[in-house]
């Protein structure tokens, strides 16, 4: 997972072609608006190809808002895309427009990516009540990479213009995330975040270090004990383990003072250990929807909207598609290769 680098792209340099999955998430959703507002903005792209998946309903309003900046190939499933042995070529935005659950386009995008038939995948709000009436017993997307991709050492990230945050634990109750951190856990989480960090910066070409910060669970960071023993049994040997990988790291951080916008420029990322505990001051502090969420640990790149299906404002062109522009944006970065422009 790369970022792009900052030279500007010359005649002389070739972009090897990639292709980029979309899938647009529940039909009855806001996912097909904000997907295809986000490719009219974005236009066709140098050395990347979009297939977008789409729903047989999607309103034709949303499709028009491509039609003229693209050329759209529509194709009715992803197999006959691939049969056909298309060529390449950047203007055209391939149409999957599919009877399948919109859980299945998941399923078989990240197939393709684990066969390096696609370099990325971004998605759309994808509800866990469709993933259930799919026949899918996993929950949420993290849920459908970890059993595809055979794998738990998945993390959820969220990337913003003000600060980035990674969860040791997902989408579990409350009352199961203390027995959930266990120190391999956390070590996992922590190695992952620093790689993924570190190629990120180098791809910059950039020599700033700044450590991550790591949140503690209780109130107070625990207060040497008073308010809870994890701070003192776990982070303790977490910390003393990280400096051993010459991982820089601070903590535990004060959660209700870690989030302070003086400390955001400190951290290269925060590492929290529950999910509320670090999307709500992201969310708050990234109200604008210029953010992007991010699974670590994947053996490919997959991005994502920071935001639900919004069903509520279904086929009202009402939605803000800043957050999937965000994640699209990323995800041609991170697959650019070095030396070629941004964006």
């Amino acid at each position: 997972m790369l970022l792009s680098g900052s030279i500007k792209l010359t005649t002389e340099v070739r972009v090897p072609p990639s292709r980029l999955a979309l899938t647009s998430g529940d039909p009855d959703g806001i996912g097909s608006e904000v997907a295809l507002k986000a490719l009219a903005e974005l236009g066709p792209q140098h050395g990347h190809q979009i297939v977008l998946w789409r729903s047989q309903s999607c309103p034709k309003s949303h499709l028009d808002f491509v039609d003229g900046v693209f050329k759209r190939k529509t194709f009715s499933s992803y197999e006959q895309y691939i049969d056909s042995q298309m060529a390449f070529d950047p203007q055209h935005l391939i149409d999957i427009c599919s009877e399948e659950s919109a859980a299945h386009w998941v399923v078989e995008s990240t197939q393709a990516c684990l066969k390096n038939e696609l370099q990325a995948l971004v998605t759309g709000p994808l509800s866990k009540t469709l993933i259930c009436q799919s026949g899918l017993r996993e929950i949420g997307h993290t849920g459908l990479f970890k059993s595809i991709c055979k794998t738990d050492d998945l993390f959820m990230g969220f990337l913003g213009n003000h600060f980035n945050v990674v969860l040791v634990t997902d989408h579990i109750p409350l009352a199961e995330v203390p027995a959930s951190l266990s120190l391999s856990k956390f070590q996992r989480a922590l190695q992952i975040s620093h790689q993924w960090w570190t190629l990120s910066k180098s791809r910059e070409s950039s020599t700033t270090v700044k450590p991550i910060a790591l949140v503690g669970l209780n109130p107070h960071a625990g207060e040497q004990g008073l308010l809870g023993s994890e701070e003192k049994d776990l982070y303790e040997d977490l910390l003393n383990w990280a400096q051993s990988q010459a991982i820089p790291t601070e903590g535990p951080l004060v959660p209700d003072s870690a989030f302070r916008p003086e400390n955001w420029d400190r951290y290269s990322l925060y590492l929290c250990p529950y999910h509320d505990q670090g999307l709500i001051p992201f969310k708050m502090a990234h109200a604008d929807h210029r953010s992007a969420h991010i699974t670590l640990g994947l053996p490919f790149l997959r991005l994502s909207v920071d935001h639900g299906t919004g069903k509520d404002i279904f086929n009202q062109n009402k939605a803000s598609h800043l957050s999937m522009l965000t994640a699209l944006k990323r995800a041609l970065e991170m697959t650019r290769p070095k030396g070629a422009s941004s964006l």
